[in-house]
């Protein structure tokens, strides 16, 4: 797992698998091992002058830890509160800014062979409202995908199979630029959000796959499309909200098809601090032309629903 986590380990899998990898740099924490100086990023946006660089803790997850640093000024270009210059007291590293369409590739790592059980985009602050600037806003997909990403992203499982003793699940953080080149950014060898996607769809159950995986078993095919796309989107709390009755009774009357992680009615009285989330709005459309009409679509229709909770929260006084 150590070396699955391991930026080293990224970078020559996306050299071997034809993928980019944007310029970054390890930093240990103080007194650890590797690069202890908090301010080297400098060095290395010096060799990649323009944009910005994210610092990412190694054992960040859902967005909510990295900070954003302007290598052409060198001060912070990040909308979050706590400093940009990373903690020293944490391992980490500093990476290019790539932009483009963020992408989560979702496969699995078996004995024999990979598999690629489908590719999801999750929501950029373009596309939906959250508390700071890369947490995890939601996802939507089946998206679909050209032959020379498909084949890419294959390679890449494939060199994962060969040179670690890795089996089961494995969600891949790639980006894909204007150009349409996809950067590979982190492997996450777990259980990732966008999962659900492939289960709501119909497209691929990853828990069967991971289970086939561990116990080599052979696992049903898998098609290449779905028949129908969805999307998930976190409502988060824009001021501290109090969970009234009332309030509790108006999110439970919402449709069941569209709402999800609803908070208990054990949790009436408390209250949702701002920046945390309230619950889950999802939708679902059949199969549309376009990636984008379809990203459209749902964007309106979990917009709809997100209405509704404004709504309640109105109507309720919280």
């Amino acid at each position: 797992l150590a070396l699955l986590r391991s930026v080293d380990f990224w970078r020559q899998l996306a050299g071997d698998s034809g993928l980019r990898f944007p310029p970054s740099v390890r930093l240990a924490p103080a007194g650890g091992e590797g690069e202890s100086d908090p301010h080297r990023w400098a060095y290395a946006a010096k060799e990649s002058p323009g944009g910005n660089w994210l610092w990412k803790p190694n054992d960040g997850a859902g967005g909510t830890r990295i900070r954003q640093m302007s290598g052409d000024q060198g001060r912070s270009a990040s909308d979050d509160p706590q400093p940009s210059q990373g903690n020293p007291a944490v391992a980490g590293y500093w990476q290019k800014e790539i932009a483009g369409r963020s992408l989560g590739v979702h496969c699995v790592v078996g004995q024999d062979d990979s598999r690629l059980l489908g590719v999801t985009e999750s929501l950029s602050r373009f596309d939906w409202p959250g508390p700071s600037h890369f947490i995890y806003r939601g996802s939507w997909g089946p998206i679909a995908i050209s032959a020379q990403g498909r084949h890419q992203m294959l390679a890449l499982c494939e060199l994962v199979r060969m040179r670690t003793a890795f089996r089961g699940w494995l969600q891949i953080d790639l980006v894909e630029d204007p150009s349409g080149q996809l950067w590979l950014l982190e492997l996450n060898p777990r259980w990732a959000a966008g999962m659900e996607v492939l289960v709501a769809t119909g497209l691929a159950n990853p828990v069967s796959h991971h289970l086939a995986a561990w116990n080599d078993l052979p696992a049903s095919d898998v098609p290449q499309a779905s028949q129908s796309i969805f999307g998930k989107a976190i409502y988060y709390a824009d001021r501290d909200v109090r969970l009234t009755k009332r309030f509790l009774a108006s999110l439970h009357a919402l449709p069941n098809h569209a709402v999800a992680d609803l908070p208990a009615w054990t949790m009436a009285s408390q209250t949702v601090r701002r920046g945390h989330p309230i619950l889950t709005l999802k939708a679902q459309l059949g199969r549309p032309t376009t990636d984008q009409e379809g990203k459209s679509a749902l964007l309106s229709q979990l917009a709809s629903m997100a209405s509704q909770v404004e709504r309640a929260m109105e109507v309720c006084q919280v």
